[in-house]
């Protein structure tokens, strides 16, 4: 949060100015005050500026929380009913534009992709799944999304697929030998009707 966008920083004479430079307590740098400290208010309903900078408190949390995560994880895995309660109540909360994103996030996350590793694969196939070469859109799918087709043994991820080629591949269990039965089949079939 900027100085400026705080009501009644005018009020605070011992509040630097925000072109005023502070030094950080922690790595001794002159940084300025507007930007590079956080406000906070304290529970009287004062404001105060932090004496460390965001660099260093930055820094500071993901030491402490790479050297917690242990506990931290035997700590949510023995207080679950209190983690499922506070997670609901923060869902219930959300938007729906926030909820797709955090939807779409963790389902990203189990193959190892961010969402602009997708959109970068999406754009590679033209929008198009891999097998069918169609749009999501243009094969009948309610679903407007291409997805994440991946290795079931190996975990490797292979491309993006529409809704019926990924079930499809999924239904003949990801046998080649299988689908080229299939397609001798229905090969069989149509010459047959053909004749």
């Amino acid at each position: 949060m900027m100085l400026s966008q705080i009501r009644g920083m005018s009020k605070i004479p011992w509040l630097l100015s925000e072109s005023e430079l502070r030094e950080c307590r922690k790595c001794h740098e002159d940084k300025p005050v507007d930007g590079g400290f956080r406000v906070r208010t304290l529970p009287s309903g004062k404001l105060w500026l932090s004496t460390t900078c965001r660099d260093c408190e930055l820094a500071a949390n993901r030491a402490w929380h790479q050297e917690n995560k242990r506990d931290r994880s035997a700590w949510r895995a023995e207080h679950s009913d209190k983690v499922k309660k506070y997670n609901k109540v923060a869902y219930s909360k959300m938007t729906d534009e926030q909820k797709k994103l955090i939807s779409r996030r963790s389902t990203l996350a189990k193959y190892g992709l961010t969402p602009e590793d997708y959109q970068v694969m999406f754009d590679m196939q033209d929008g198009k799944c891999s097998v069918c070469q169609r749009t999501p859109e243009g094969n009948g799918v309610s679903r407007h999304n291409l997805v994440v087709d991946h290795d079931h043994d190996t975990g490797q991820v292979r491309a993006l697929l529409c809704d019926f080629c990924n079930r499809g591949l999924g239904i003949f269990r990801d046998d080649p030998d299988l689908l080229m039965h299939a397609a001798d089949y229905l090969l069989t079939y149509r010459e047959d009707r053909v004749v």
